[in-house]
C-alpha cells in the first residue's frame, strides 16, 4: 500500500499515511474542504460555542433574550445596523465582569459607550445628566 498524500510506500502497520506530517497535511485539506462546503454552518457552530464557553448561553437562550428584547437592544431598542460581508452582525451579549452574569443584548454602538464608562454607574449618571443639560 502506498501513503495517500506522498505516495510513499506504507510500512508496518500504516494504512493511510506513512508520517504524522502526512496526515495532517490530509487532515488540513480536509478540514479547508469542509469549511468552504458550508462556511454559514461553521461560522455558527463557531459562534454557538464561543457563546457556550464564554457565557454559558445556548444559541435557544441568545433566541430568547433576543425575542424578550422585541429584536433590538436592550438600552436604544434598535436592532444592530452593523453589517460583515452583506449580513446584520448579531448584537452582543453584555455582561457584568465581576459576576459574569449575562445582562442583556446590546447594539455595538450601546457595547463600545457603556464599556467605555467601565460599569461606572456614577459616571453614566454624570453623562446622562450632562446631555441633558444640567450643571
Amino acid at each position: 500500500m502506498r501513503c495517500v498524500v506522498c505516495d510513499a510506500v506504507l510500512a508496518g502497520k500504516a494504512r493511510r499515511y506513512c508520517s504524522k506530517p502526512c496526515f495532517r497535511t490530509a487532515r488540513a485539506a480536509s478540514e479547508r474542504a469542509r469549511r468552504q462546503a458550508a462556511p454559514d454552518v461553521i461560522r455558527a457552530q463557531q459562534r454557538n460555542a464561543k457563546l457556550v464557553k464564554t457565557y454559558g448561553l445556548t444559541d435557544a437562550d441568545f433566541e430568547r433574550l433576543l425575542a424578550e428584547q422585541g429584536g433590538g437592544c436592550a438600552i436604544c431598542r434598535r436592532p444592530e445596523t452593523k453589517v460583515r460581508l452583506g449580513v446584520p452582525l448579531p448584537l452582543c451579549v453584555d455582561h457584568d465582569h465581576a459576576t459574569g452574569a449575562v445582562r442583556g443584548l446590546l447594539c455595538r454602538a450601546c457595547n463600545v459607550g457603556l464599556g467605555a464608562f467601565e460599569d461606572n454607574t456614577a459616571a453614566l449618571v454624570a453623562a446622562a445628566a450632562y446631555l441633558r443639560g444640567a450643571p
